[in-house]
């Protein structure tokens, strides 16, 4: 009689990573929406990082602006992820310092790009119909450059790795469209009436 023993790898679930332009700043008659912006306006956009349950090294998540430099990261508002996930770096709240020399998320390229050190995640939860999700909001501006005008498409971008050699594909946010404020003048005589000699 014979026995087989199986010594296949267990089936661990893959990190993966999603990015959305939450909202814009501004609403108003010609700059409606969360697609369009304007020069000066604050923009708000979210990375979404599904967290496997059990380890994961090294993990790191690197956003990157428009290759125009029409967009410059401003701050990082929050990192937010279920009590069973947990980083070797402390609290989340330690990744959301942004600096340009030794800040995390670390600033390059005249704001274009923001790249987070998340450190090791362990998610101790066990429920595999669950999916524990990091999230980390932040917000870019509208850059005052020659190349942004009226119409203008802006895209925003980010990828990842984590563990050894692990990757994290490329995800986008939907594009921001640029709009250009409309301008108007009015002109009115005060007083309406007067006597005669009067300027």
């Amino acid at each position: 009689q014979y026995f087989h023993i199986s010594r296949e790898a267990p089936c661990i679930a893959a990190m993966t990573l999603g990015k959305s332009l939450v909202t814009t700043e501004i609403s108003t008659t010609g700059n409606t929406g969360s697609g369009q912006a304007t020069i000066g306006e604050l923009v708000t956009y979210t990375l979404v990082i599904s967290v496997p349950e059990g380890t994961s090294t090294n993990v790191r998540i690197t956003d990157t602006m428009d290759s125009s430099s029409g967009l410059a990261f401003v701050d990082c508002i929050d990192i937010t992820a279920p009590p069973s996930v947990s980083s070797s770096i402390g609290a989340l709240s330690n990744a959301c310092a942004a600096g340009t020399s030794s800040g995390n998320p670390l600033i390059s390229n005249t704001g274009r790009t923001a790249a987070w050190n998340l450190g090791t995640l362990v998610n101790t939860d066990t429920d595999n119909t669950l999916t524990e999700t990091l999230r980390i909001t932040y917000t870019a501006v509208v850059r005052d450059i020659v190349g942004n005008v009226q119409g203008s498409v802006r895209t925003n971008r980010a990828n990842g790795t984590y563990g050894n050699s692990n990757t994290l594909a490329q995800v986008s946010a939907a594009s921001l469209t640029l709009v250009e404020q409309n301008l108007s003048q009015s002109k009115a005589n005060t007083p309406r009436t007067g006597d005669a000699g009067d300027t």
